[in-house]
């Protein structure tokens, strides 16, 4: 069985995929809205940007801006569904793309590189819509969206299924975070979150892959890993410090090789995040602006009271956490029965204690703390930036500056974390016997059966959500 996750995994990421993509109505994954924008942009190379009264945004199809306004009524309401006859209309409503109009939105100044492959499905629908003969209909928004999240499910499918097979000590590990619900939803988005997962779990199998084979990386290896590398720095620089873990390196690499190997990740990782900053970085309004400076000027004048801030976050939103990282699927805004959440988590500990079985994991005391540094700096860093831009913005008049908790956190957001925390919990029941030779193997079966129940759980609910008539 445990030979078979990759075979295993590319029929449930397509079938499940595929599935979300068309069930799922139009711009209800989290943040779809604009992360769709953004993809139709980048589809077509149109990238500039300037500003006009004030704000910076680029000029958007009107057709395309009143596609996504035009869903917005699902959001929130449970009651509110998405009848046949809107699907219908919405697949056969020709896409206009001039005249246009100027529009700001939130993932304007996002890198194209990850939209490539929502880019690229956008425009093999289009060329299945308008190009082949057999079928000849008018390309829609609609299907757009579909084209995007397709490619999305491409990508993360081909990503999971080699990194599967790369990887074996934490291939159970590996397996449960690619088919968590909310992993498996955002793969079929059109969400750059994607991309930024697929490149975690590609960093994750690279590492694992690497020490389980006990040999210097070839060429190629090492290529993939100065990418994945920029592509941490380039996505979220929060997540950066989880290159710290390519410090075990030391085990299989001379020293000379390891600096360089070393230098060159940080260095691209480096240049990622200046693409981001000083080329993509778009200037916000200025109130905003204002309010992100005020807000980091209060942590310098209270630098001893982030420990308490962070922690202190964590305990006050940990129900809003737990529940967005297993079980938010957009803006379905339902309550989640309690299956949901325990099913996922269930399956994270069934991978952790069956890799953890095979005893002393890879990284050893010396190594576990090495990534456990990382991951205590990601989400320190990725906390304070929640707590700079969201809590010092979405707080009115700027009453989110020197709040004592960080708010509109999700869950979610920490799910490229995910991988390389298990590593580290499957690192450690080192007590448990070696003598369950067969634990493994009847561990992934549950593992497999399990994630298969949460997807379909998860697909039901959203039947329900948006497809089942109200009683009233």
């Amino acid at each position: 069985m445990i030979a078979q996750l990759p075979r295993i995994f590319a029929v449930m990421s397509v079938f499940f995929g595929t599935l979300m993509i068309f069930i799922l109505p139009p711009i209800q994954a989290p943040d779809e809205n604009s992360h769709f924008i953004r993809s139709v942009m980048v589809a077509y190379g149109k990238l500039e940007q300037h500003e006009e009264s004030g704000q910076i945004g680029q000029h958007v199809p009107i057709s395309l801006s009143n596609y996504v306004d035009a869903h917005g009524y699902l959001k929130f309401n449970p009651d509110r569904k998405y009848p046949y006859a809107s699907w219908y209309r919405d697949s056969h409503q020709k896409a206009e793309f001039t005249p246009t109009e100027f529009l700001h939105y939130s993932t304007q100044d996002a890198s194209p590189l990850l939209y490539l492959p929502q880019a690229l499905g956008i425009r093999v629908a289009q060329f299945f819509a308008e190009v082949i003969p057999l079928r000849p209909f008018d390309f829609s928004w609609a299907a757009a969206q579909y084209g995007a999240r397709l490619g999305n499910l491409v990508m993360f499918t081909v990503v999971g299924v080699i990194s599967l097979a790369y990887v074996s000590r934490y291939r159970l590990v590996a397996f449960a975070s690619l088919t968590l619900p909310m992993v498996m939803q955002q793969s079929a988005s059109s969400s750059y979150d994607a991309t930024t997962l697929a490149v975690a779990v590609g960093f994750f199998a690279l590492l694992t892959g690497l020490l389980e084979r006990q040999r210097a990386p070839r060429k190629v290896e090492i290529a993939l890993l100065i990418i994945c590398a920029f592509l941490l720095g380039h996505a979220k620089a929060a997540y950066a410090p989880l290159l710290l873990s390519a410090v075990l390196f030391y085990k299989i690499v001379e020293r000379r090789e390891l600096v360089y190997l070393l230098g060159g990740m940080f260095a691209a990782s480096l240049v990622g995040f200046l693409i981001t900053t000083l080329v993509l970085g778009v200037p916000d309004n200025p109130v905003a602006a204002s309010y992100y400076a005020a807000q980091i000027d209060w942590l310098k004048e209270h630098w001893w009271d982030v420990p308490r801030l962070i922690a202190y976050s964590t305990w006050h939103n940990q129900a809003l956490l737990t529940i967005s990282y297993f079980a938010n699927f957009g803006w379905l805004d339902t309550n989640w029965a309690l299956p949901m959440v325990i099913l996922p988590a269930g399956c994270l500990m069934i991978a952790v204690l069956a890799d953890g079985s095979l005893g002393k994991g890879l990284f050893g005391a010396w190594g576990t703390s090495v990534v456990v540094a990382g991951l205590i700096l990601s989400i320190t860093a990725f906390t304070l930036a929640m707590y700079i831009y969201w809590t010092s913005s979405i707080v009115p008049d700027g009453q989110g500056i020197g709040a004592p908790v960080v708010q509109g956190v999700q869950g979610r957001y920490f799910l490229p974390l995910t991988v390389f925390g298990l590593a580290v919990f499957a690192a450690l029941p080192d007590f448990i016997a070696k003598r369950i030779d067969r634990m493994r193997n009847d561990a992934a079966l549950a593992l497999v059966t399990l994630s298969t129940t949460n997807l379909t759980l998860m697909l039901f609910a959203i039947l329900v959500r948006y497809w089942v008539p109200s009683s009233s």
